[in-house]
């Protein structure tokens, strides 16, 4: 389900749907109602081992980036000696196929003889850029996001329950308790000033 998911999501980036030109920037239709010419640039996020395993459909504890068995992960490889970095287009090849001899070339170089989404783009994916989303999109997606819904809070008169509610909740492992009300916070990690 995960990989079909990633299928759908990945497809607009084959510049069918939608381009404005040959130059591979599309016309999106954002939130707001105004059109922007857009350009798509695939990124890849940071994984941990499992991770990268379960989407990628590879055996677990293996490189993701290059074919090295599992017996030789993390020691020293000479650069005249590297293994083959991961093809996904092969593995697509191989997989489509559906054949005993074909599953059996997969699982040698640890693979699962499966459908996966990240095989039908045309990039390697461990050679995608890698942007710190947590402190560049996912930050200010929740500020943008705090401050929504402190506005639908206020408008709809519901603050002062809110806040009534926030300062109620009881600590809770790394939770500390609130002294401060929800609006009045001016720094979530680290201390305040």
């Amino acid at each position: 389900m995960l990989n079909e998911v990633l299928c759908l999501l990945l497809q607009p980036l084959t510049f069918e749907h939608n381009p404005s030109d040959e130059s591979g920037y599309y016309n999106n239709l954002c939130a707001d109602g105004n059109f922007r010419r857009c350009k798509l640039i695939l990124a890849a996020w940071v994984a941990d081992c499992t991770g990268n395993s379960d989407l990628h459909h590879l055996e677990q504890h293996v490189c993701f980036q290059c074919e090295c068995p599992k017996n030789e992960c993390g020691d020293y490889v000479s650069p005249d000696k590297q293994h083959p970095q991961r093809d996904h287009n092969l593995y697509r090849t191989l997989s489509d196929a559906k054949t005993q001899a074909v599953n059996a070339e997969l699982w040698s170089r640890l693979v699962h003889p499966v459908f996966n989404g990240f095989r039908h783009i045309a990039w390697i994916v461990s050679d995608l850029p890698k942007p710190n989303l947590l402190h560049t999109m996912q930050i200010g997606t929740l500020d943008h996001l705090q401050k929504w819904i402190n506005h639908c809070m206020k408008t709809h008169e519901r603050r002062d329950k809110y806040n009534s509610i926030w300062l109620f909740v009881p600590a809770y492992q790394d939770l500390t308790p609130r002294n401060q009300s929800y609006e009045e916070v001016s720094q979530w990690n680290g201390k305040e000033i």
